[in-house]
């Protein structure tokens, strides 16, 4: 019988992170450093835009760039700090933990919709599809590079800095904060996004060691939300699929999340916190231990 492996993360304890003096101050060097690196190494595939055929160019162009993120996380990490990529590791479980975090993102935010129409906070149709090369983009380019960026290195050296709960609470205030910037974003929609990702997806990843359940959850959200029911993705424009979820006229913003989409609703909040607080729960300890 398949079973998810679950393991705490590795937080790295050599050659640049070996413990001395002010090693809270190296993590987070480090930090910045991989943060940036990772970026500029995401940004080298847009380049070639105009070398690709306009029909294929967004496809083919975001899985570069989710490849260029992995390929330079897992260099920087594997040389700068002198140890199997551990996050990165496919084997044992990794596809089994890909797939749960596919479905945990798919039937949230199913659940999050699901109550939304039933508080006749929008209309709901399907028709024909439409849209998938946008589908594709915002689902894998921001599903592996925001996963690799806010899990992998802000939440894991914040996690080395000063330990699992505040590396928890920080990251997902900044994952927040990185949202604020968004169309129709408020200072409410940036609190959801911190509970619903920063909270949900860093619990997920203190769950199993690995970025595959959150890359997998992040990934399944954003094409569920997007493609299958054709609602605003953080404040975009919707940008097709299989779906439209309109906000129907009086809707509340509170309820609904207005024109930031659902991710700004308070059921949207209330859905995936209630499931970060159960993962939280579970991985408490982990967060506890010594770094």
């Amino acid at each position: 019988m398949l079973k998810l492996v679950l393991r705490p993360p590795t937080l790295g304890h050599s050659r640049v992170l070996k413990p001395r003096r002010f090693d809270w101050a190296i993590a987070l060097a480090w930090m910045l450093l991989l943060f940036f690196a990772v970026i500029l190494a995401a940004t080298l595939p847009t380049l070639l835009k105009p070398l690709v055929p306009k029909g294929n160019a967004r496809i083919l162009i975001s899985a570069l760039v989710a490849a260029a993120s992995l390929l330079a996380y897992w260099a920087l990490v594997h040389f700068g700090e002198g140890r199997p990529v551990d996050e990165l590791a496919w084997r044992p479980g990794g596809g089994l933990e890909l797939a749960a975090g596919l479905t945990g993102g798919l039937l949230l935010f199913s659940i999050t919709a699901a109550i939304l129409v039933a508080l006749g906070q929008y209309s709901l149709v399907f028709h024909a599809p439409t849209g998938s090369p946008a589908a594709f983009d915002v689902s894998v380019r921001a599903g592996v590079m925001e996963e690799i960026l806010l899990r992998a290195v802000v939440l894991r050296l914040l996690w080395r800095a000063f330990g699992g709960w505040w590396a928890i609470g920080l990251s997902a205030l900044l994952f927040g904060a990185l949202h604020l910037g968004n169309p129709h974003a408020t200072l409410f929609a940036g609190l959801a996004i911190a509970v619903e990702a920063g909270v949900l997806l860093g619990a997920v990843y203190a769950l199993t060691g690995r970025l595959w359940a959150a890359i997998g959850f992040h990934a399944a959200w954003n094409f569920t939300q997007g493609w299958i029911f054709g609602a605003p993705v953080s404040g975009g424009e919707p940008i097709g699929g299989i779906g439209t979820m309109a906000l129907t006229p009086g809707a509340s913003d509170l309820l609904s999340g207005g024109g930031f989409g659902p991710e700004a609703s308070l059921v949207a909040l209330i859905v995936a916190g209630r499931a970060g607080a159960a993962i939280l729960w579970r991985v408490r300890d982990t967060l506890q231990a010594k770094r």
